[in-house]
């Protein structure tokens, strides 16, 4: 199967945007989810989870501040990262440019939904409030 630009559907979730490659509805595949995603400065995908689903992201360009659970770094262009299945992460752009990455997740029938949001929660909330706090050294906001 091949896909056109002009086919791929895309959408803005809090900021951010998508531009699918692959899931359900588009290729017929039930396992393999691939999106493009663009944050744009001071903006972030907050700490979350995909219960019993694995994820990589790999920065195509920008800057990646990207948590996976207790741990922490930056990513730039080139560099990838393997979320564990069921693990909660998050992805801040603490830069002054785009950052652009892929999301490819898998299984994507695994039972429980797609995401499960977990940034409301101690001991996470208080990280994403650094994160996006005008008055921390972190956040660009």
């Amino acid at each position: 199967m091949f896909l056109e630009a002009s086919n791929t559907p895309d959408e803005v979730v809090d900021q951010r945007a998508h531009f699918w490659i692959s899931r359900p509805e588009l290729t017929g595949t039930e396992d393999l989810y691939c999106v493009k995603v663009i944050i744009p400065p001071g903006g972030g995908h907050p700490f979350h989870y995909h219960p019993g689903k694995e994820e990589i992201i790999h920065v195509l360009s920008g800057q990646a501040h990207l948590w996976i659970g207790e741990s922490h770094r930056d990513l730039g262009p080139g560099e990838s990262a393997w979320i564990p299945a069921s693990e909660i992460h998050a992805a801040y752009n603490l830069t002054t440019q785009d950052l652009v990455f892929l999301a490819i997740i898998s299984p994507g029938s695994a039972p429980g939904g797609m995401t499960v949001d977990v940034f409301e929660n101690e001991p996470w909330k208080s990280r994403h409030a650094r994160m996006t706090s005008p008055d921390s050294p972190a956040s660009i906001v």
